[in-house]
């Protein structure tokens, strides 16, 4: 597995063009060479637009051969915990980071002699949630209180069907709750919303024109119980602090 940690067109041509799988790790690219690198490696545009502007929510955006994962982790900085977002685009063969600024949970990762995308990529994806987990577990041991609020899983990009992106936003929710809920610091969980009635229709138009409906909270539209529903109650009754 070949490891770049800088941008260097070239190079990444030269690898790119002989087939061997590599990981390129990128620490605050400028926006054109996100751009360079798009052309290079063939990625979607608009997953290249989304790794140009940070400050996003975790998600998953599927454009069939290839993958955009925003992921976070925590770590250290003049000290205490800070969040550091991840974007990993994902095709065959090849696996991208960029984040703003040094990544911590990353440098143990590259450090790691992994001999697949799957395996780098779960190595990644580990990395980052060990770091929240060490987050989570430090602010217990200072006796602190952890309060969840506004919590919903962001859809876009999700399944059209609604019945299948309702499954994926309730097995996200579950994913999520089962680890915070793990810990003894955390005492509330408020939903941003209770019911898909009172969410706003999205400004993009894009999703204007498909007639986009969101399905962030527990209820639908005529407050019917929804899968998410059912991810937060199994969470809550299968607490075990």
């Amino acid at each position: 597995m070949h490891v770049i940690d800088h941008y260097d067109a070239e190079e990444i041509r030269r690898i790119n063009a002989s087939g061997q799988f590599f990981w390129l790790d990128l620490t605050s690219p400028t926006d054109d060479q996100l751009a360079e690198l798009g052309e290079i490696l063939g990625l979607p545009p608009l997953a290249v637009e989304d790794s140009q502007e940070f400050e996003q929510r975790a998600k998953i955006d599927d454009y069939g051969d290839r993958l955009l994962i925003v992921f976070y982790g925590a770590q250290h900085r003049d000290g205490r915990f800070q969040a550091v977002e991840v974007h990993i685009h994902l095709t065959h063969g090849r696996v991208v980071t960029v984040h703003r600024g040094r990544c911590e949970p990353l440098e143990s990762v590259r450090e790691a002699h992994a001999h697949s995308d799957h395996e780098i990529v779960y190595r990644i994806l580990d990395a980052l949630s060990e770091s929240v987990l060490a987050f989570l577990r430090e602010i217990e041991a200072r006796g602190l209180a952890i309060l969840i609020t506004e919590l919903d899983v962001e859809d876009t990009g999700g399944p059209s069907d609604i019945a299948a992106r309702d499954r994926a936003v309730a097995d996200e929710a579950r994913r999520f709750l089962d680890v915070a809920l793990d810990n003894r610091a955390t005492e509330a969980v408020l939903t941003w919303n209770l019911s898909d009635r009172y969410v706003d229709p999205p400004d993009e138009w894009k999703l204007k024109l498909m007639n986009w409906r969101f399905r962030k909270t527990p209820y639908d539209t005529a407050m019917r119980k929804k899968p998410l529903w059912q991810a937060l109650a199994q969470s809550f009754a299968g607490r075990r602090v």
